[in-house]
């Protein structure tokens, strides 16, 4: 090699040294992990898209089917803060076709200084989220309808719309990315934006249920919800905590939301959750010898509650806490004294508030 080619040999890699140093290099990674797949499926229980991107001119978003019961789950497709929550539109046979996004869900999403927006839009009024809460991706937004302009100006009693039978009934899904002071549609599909399972589908997001454990009869048992769209209520157990029983146990007559909570009281095993739809009851099984449980599950419908319940027994009394079921997130406390019978309504304690689910232990003869 020649010296003047050496010279612009070490010139290059200094200037290529200094693009590094000056941040180029890292700018460039960023801009890629902007594009990284971080979307999850938003209704696990349908695959079906009843309208895509771009079905007919101007729809900048992805219309999945949900059913006419009003009772499909939408859960968040990405973590966030919730922006803009409306919840008080009118959905089924009083549908109104304004405002036309209808009762509707917008969650922000920040990833490396970029902010992605995602909507969830046609719901019923139970949506189960508030504006600034933080929220994790699989978490239950609420319900699927059709609230709003769902098919322009058409009757319900008109029957199917462009060609869908029922597609009245449908999430509106859309993602806009942030570009300075104002927000552009994008595409999640040409724009990699869905997370992919290994044979290529979109994958459904993280499940937002954790199991529960207790020790009953000598054993320890796990309980949990089913991993796929029935919900239904399992449990395994071992008596040396390390061979547990496979596969789990299920229980077609019980079904939930969010995870299930457990307590010894009695003699019985129970197990306290909150109910597979809008309503939010709370419902309790129990079992004597933890393989035959009640069933179906005893519901309260005077006890509503977000979340997941925690359960404890104390001083001759099963209790169990929960989180308001409005945006007061106060801590609210039911008991029985014989497992079935339960104050209603719960008692309240607004100067208590927090986020998330509650959690119960006894202490020193405190609970």
């Amino acid at each position: 090699m020649t010296k003047q080619k050496t010279k612009i040999f070490l010139t290059a890699l200094a200037v290529l040294s200094g693009i590094v140093g000056s941040g180029v290099i890292s700018l460039k990674t960023q801009v890629l992990a902007q594009s990284a797949p971080f979307l999850y499926w938003p209704v696990p229980s349908n695959k079906n898209v009843a309208c895509g991107w771009g079905c007919y001119s101007g729809h900048v978003g992805t219309d999945i089917g949900v059913s006419t019961n009003n009772d499909t789950p939408i859960y968040a497709a990405a973590s966030g803060t919730v922006v803009t929550v409306v919840n008080n539109q009118p959905f089924g046979t009083n549908r109104v076709t304004s405002p036309a996004s209808g009762n509707h869900v917008v969650i922000k999403h920040d990833l490396n200084g970029t902010a992605y927006y995602t909507y969830y839009l046609h719901l019923t009024n139970s949506i189960q989220v508030q504006v600034n809460q933080q929220i994790s991706a699989g978490q239950l937004l609420g319900y699927g309808s059709n609230s709003g302009l769902t098919c322009g100006t058409q009757p319900v009693s008109s029957g199917g719309c462009m060609g869908y039978a029922g597609s009245y009934w449908h999430l509106h899904f859309q993602v806009n990315k942030s570009s300075g002071t104002t927000t552009s549609p994008v595409n999640p599909y040409t724009d990699n934006l869905w997370v992919k399972n290994t044979d290529g589908s979109i994958a459904n997001p993280p499940s937002q249920s954790d199991p529960n454990i207790s020790v009953f009869n000598n054993k320890l048992y796990v309980s949990f919800k089913a991993n796929d769209s029935s919900n239904k209520f399992y449990i395994t157990s071992s008596s040396d905590g390390t061979n547990f029983i496979t596969p789990a146990t299920g229980y077609s007559g019980i079904s939930f939301q969010n995870s299930p909570a457990m307590a010894v009281f009695n003699g019985k095993l129970y197990s306290a959750f909150k109910a597979n739809d809008s309503s939010n009851t709370l419902y309790v099984t129990s079992s004597s010898d933890g393989v035959n449980w009640t069933t179906p599950a005893k519901g309260y419908p005077g006890i509503t509650f977000q979340n997941s319940p925690t359960m404890a027994a104390f001083s001759g009394s099963l209790y169990i806490a929960f989180k308001a079921n409005d945006s007061s997130n106060t801590l609210y406390i039911t008991s029985s004294n014989d497992g079935v019978n339960w104050t209603t309504p719960a008692k309240g304690y607004p100067g208590i508030t927090f986020q998330g689910s509650p959690t119960m232990t006894v202490f020193n003869n405190k609970l």
